[in-house]
């Protein structure tokens, strides 16, 4: 937990207000690790906790990290960008306690 409130937009706002932590999912789509771009069997890994992490309430939201690497025509951003239109749409089944 941290000490001081970060105060960032509209989140912070609510968080503020309500005292509860809003998380939000980093999906790294480079391998920092191996300075490699990430598996795409690792990307469909981390995208479908995510999903089942938003279903859940967990999380707020799903963050697609290095955007740098976005137009290079890497085989991780590429699928991702095909996930994200396959489940874009997507209706979220909320846990039955929210």
């Amino acid at each position: 937990m941290y000490s001081q409130p970060v105060h960032t937009g509209e989140n912070c706002a609510k968080k503020c207000l309500t005292n509860v932590l809003l998380l939000e999912m980093g999906c790294y789509m480079w391998d920092y690790g191996t300075h490699k771009p990430m598996p795409v069997d690792a990307m469909h890994l981390q995208v479908e906790q995510g999903l089942r992490w938003l279903e859940a309430g967990r999380i707020q939201g799903i963050i697609f990290l290095a955007s740098c690497i976005c137009d290079l025509n890497l085989e991780a951003v590429e699928w991702t960008r095909r996930w994200i239109q396959t489940v874009g749409d997507h209706r979220l089944q909320l846990a039955s306690s929210q």
